[in-house]
């Protein structure tokens, strides 16, 4: 995810365009290589937490160190489906440019094929974060934030126990998680259509500028509207509680 936001590859196109005379097919190699270096480090380490420490940060009722979490393994098949631009675009002859400049859109477009299928609440047929098989899903905004803050901050199974439990025990808190997914299943579709039109309808500097400047407006936009979004949802809920006579701590 760090390099979705560092770009590197920006750096690398505008030194191609402005003062060296490096060409393009190995600019965008050398574009390929820098995005992909934040992920070969945070992979592992993300791995090794969870297999090295799973009574620690791993999923509940479930110490088979191989089931990982639900945003791992989302996390994998985006890295895997990102990858094929980095590795296909500067192979070419001449590079698919613009075929490269889709990296973001396919990265941010996995992780939104993968919270589609949780809006329809099937049975889990997998353990999927600590859901067991036969479960019905939870909204993938759930699995993403439980899984997020129990293992990249730290927050362990104690946090991820708390989640499950007020996720069973507040119906305003179950509705937030679904109209969030939602949102964010919306907001990778609108990116994704936005990148692709751009990208394919007009020239390789435009579209090289303008996907630049769309993964910070949009991340900006839409990161916004969810904090605005969940501080309102929230009071809502503590009025929910208060009403029946117990209020229920906000957890940030």
């Amino acid at each position: 995810m760090l390099s979705m936001l560092t770009r590197p590859d920006g750096l690398l196109l505008c030194l191609y365009r402005t003062v060296t005379n490096i060409s393009l097919q190995n600019a965008i190699g050398a574009g390929s290589g820098s995005l992909g270096v934040s992920a070969m480090f945070e992979f592992p380490r993300r791995l090794y937490k969870l297999w090295r420490y799973r009574e620690r940060y791993g999923p509940l009722n479930d110490d088979v160190k191989w089931h990982l979490d639900s945003f791992m393994h989302s996390y994998t098949l985006a890295m895997i489906l990102a990858s094929v631009p980095l590795a296909v675009a500067p192979a070419m002859n001449p590079p698919l440019t613009k075929f490269f400049l889709m990296f973001t859109a396919i990265l941010i477009g996995s992780l939104g094929l993968c919270m589609i299928p949780t809006l329809f609440r099937p049975k889990t047929p997998v353990w999927i974060s600590s859901d067991r098989p036969g479960t019905i899903m939870k909204p993938a905004i759930f699995y993403m934030v439980e899984d997020i803050c129990a293992v990249d901050c730290s927050k362990g199974r104690p946090f991820r126990r708390e989640w499950n439990d007020r996720y069973n025990a507040s119906p305003p808190f179950r509705c937030l998680m679904y109209q969030l997914t939602v949102f964010w299943v919306i907001g990778c579709t609108v990116y994704v259509g936005i990148s692709a039109a751009v990208v394919f309808t007009t020239d390789v500097d435009f579209a090289f500028a303008f996907t630049l400047g769309l993964v910070y407006i949009w991340g900006v936009i839409w990161y916004s509207i969810t904090h605005i979004w969940v501080h309102y949802a929230l009071k809502r809920e503590r009025k929910w509680w208060a009403d029946r006579g117990a209020v229920k701590e906000e957890r940030a």
